[in-house]
């Protein structure tokens, strides 16, 4: 008995030896699905030598598939935000059937369905976990490349939200922006282009939340809309105490603003921008200069706007520094007509208060014509010539007066009466 144990003992160690060769035959799998040999006999299921590393192409599939899941939590919302869409449902679908595709081995029916897929293809049983390894990790990087294509969507979805801006289409455009920036935060003609929706839309506080990163990220047409925000703001009137006890209005700091337009135009690229920008950004800081009293700097700054506006033809007319610039002549007690009459005449009903200083304008200068053209003959003014009104078609009535001038009438003597004749004698009538 002891003999046939040893026996065994070293067949069985001699098969182990050609383990590697039987796990190199084809036939054995045939085999193996014929008779269908049970789980203890491990010689119908030899090992290939490629498969004491399925460990390893195990626990690398189980990385990459993490890292799949990862990326797909975090696409997934951000092609979803804005409202649904044909290409954002895409965008959010897409890359979880990638995942769930190259995760099908970590379920039962799922490996069974990729195993059966490779065997139709014709490859070996030991290659599978590679193939599963391999799958996964091209499905994590093609994750990570459309990841890093995420700019280029967004700066798309910039591109039509303004254009839904220019077009007021406001909501469209609100949704599009709002996509933009969940696909690429680091956009700021986007967020710039969201404040002007929101701005829009008298949601101001958010308006200067989207200015600020604008601003922050370095996009200068953002400056000077905030600067417009942060001025109506300081002019809001606040009350506060005084050294007595007296509440009064406390007087308004126009300093954040006046550093705000300073930086920007200081900036370098100023030059680059289209020149409607500088020409904001002086006439705002002019605006404040005025209303701070210092009417000097005023002067200058929007003389400069107006000289850029004059210097640069294919620019839209404006006119807001020459109504401006009225005003502070007028403060000044200066002649004030000629800059009135370029307010007028550049008239654009895009600009703020544009109706309010159109008024304004042509009352000026219909009190400054009435001062220095008065009319012709200083004694009385021309008469207007009589039209004779046509005949009336019947007689007119006689005008009317009243009794006290009415001529009296003419008396008429009455005409004496003829004697009435005397009645006829009554019958008498006997009877009998």
């Amino acid at each position: 008995m002891t003999d046939a144990i040893q026996h065994v003992t070293a067949l069985d160690d001699r098969l182990r030896q050609l383990e590697n060769y039987l796990g190199k035959q084809q036939q054995i799998k045939t085999w193996r699905q014929t008779l269908e040999p049970p789980d203890a006999a491990w010689w119908w299921k030899p090992l290939h030598p490629s498969d004491r590393w399925d460990w390893l192409w195990s626990a690398l599939t189980l990385v990459a598939l993490t890292g799949n899941l990862a990326l797909v939590t975090d696409l997934a919302p951000r092609f979803l935000t804005g409202g649904p869409s044909l290409f954002g449902s895409l965008g959010a679908i897409v890359p979880a059937v990638l995942t769930l595709l190259g995760g099908s081995s970590l379920t039962d029916a799922g490996r069974q369905l990729l195993e059966r897929g490779l065997e139709r293809l014709g490859l070996a049983e030991h290659w599978w976990h590679e193939v599963k390894c391999g799958s996964s990790w091209l499905v994590l990087l093609l994750l990570v490349g459309f990841k890093s294509q995420l700019p280029l969507l967004a700066e798309w979805y910039t591109d039509q939200g303004r254009a839904a801006w220019k077009a007021r289409n406001l909501t469209t455009a609100q949704e599009q922006l709002e996509r933009a920036l969940a696909l690429a935060e680091d956009q700021p003609e986007a967020q710039f282009y969201l404040g002007r929706v929101y701005d829009d839309f008298q949601q101001k506080e958010r308006a200067i939340v989207e200015y600020e990163k604008a601003w922050q990220a370095g996009y200068l047409p953002a400056s000077n809309n905030l600067a417009v925000l942060y001025m109506e703001d300081a002019e809001i009137p606040r009350l506060g105490v005084n050294n007595q006890g007296q509440v009064i209005v406390e007087p308004v700091d126009y300093e954040a603003v006046v550093r705000l337009l300073q930086t920007a135009l200081e900036d370098p690229s100023l030059s680059q921008e289209e020149p409607e920008l500088e020409y904001a950004l002086r006439k705002n800081l002019g605006q404040i200069r005025i209303n701070q009293e210092r009417y000097a700097e005023a002067e200058v700054q929007l003389q400069r706007a107006i000289d850029l506006q004059v210097s640069n033809p294919d620019m839209t007319r404006r006119s807001s520094a020459y109504c401006l610039l009225a005003e502070l002549r007028e403060r000044l007690e200066q002649p004030a007509r000629e800059a009135w009459n370029f307010c007028l005449q550049n008239f654009n009903a895009s600009e703020p208060k544009a109706d309010e200083w159109a008024y304004k304008a042509g009352k000026r200068l219909a009190e400054e014509i009435r001062k220095t053209d008065p009319p012709t003959s200083s004694l009385s003014p021309t008469p207007t010539p009589t039209v004779p009104a046509p005949p009336l078609p019947y007689p007119s009535p006689a005008p009317f007066r009243p009794a006290s001038l009415r001529p009296a009438a003419p008396v008429i003597p009455a005409t004496p009466l003829a004697p009435s004749p005397p009645p006829p004698p009554q019958r008498q009538v006997l009877l009998l």
